[in-house]
């Protein structure tokens, strides 16, 4: 059996463009601070934090509390399918982190929990934080990572 080069050089095979994986970050400061989210946030408000591009996989999302709420506040991350399919119920009255890691639900066969494994995309979507009380002194750091493919 012959072997075929089909990497061209360094570069992707032809006909082919390279997957790219980039991380983004937002820093949401519900406080009353200058540069703050205008308001303060409601319980069940949807905050649309970044754009999905069709043909992306997100790999992995985390949510970091940098000032705690100081009252009851919580946040779920997810998109429209699953309000919180990445993370539920992130605390941010302390400061500390969450993020989505494999998890499996128990069953004949079992199965992956939300989107635990991430979750691909084949048409453009948003990455959303549902949240779990109103915010007004929280400050929050949430970060994706994401494969596009398309």
């Amino acid at each position: 059996m012959a072997t075929q080069d089909l990497t061209q050089g360094s570069g992707a095979p032809a006909g082919h463009l390279p997957v790219r994986i980039y991380s983004m970050e937002r820093v949401l400061d519900f406080s009353s601070a200058p540069g703050a989210i205008p308001g303060n946030e409601a319980i069940s408000e949807v905050l649309q934090l970044f754009n999905v591009p069709a043909k992306t996989r997100v790999i992995h999302v985390m949510v970091e509390t940098l000032t705690a709420e100081g009252g009851a506040g919580t946040v779920d991350i997810g998109d429209g399918t699953d309000p919180n399919g990445f993370i539920s119920a992130h605390d941010a009255n302390a400061i500390g982190n969450s993020a989505n890691s494999l998890a499996l639900t128990e069953a004949a066969p079992n199965t992956v929990t939300g989107y635990s494994n991430g979750k691909y995309y084949s048409a453009a979507d948003t990455i959303d934080m549902v949240l779990g009380a109103a915010l007004d002194a929280a400050k929050l750091r949430v970060v994706v990572t994401m494969l596009y493919a398309g």
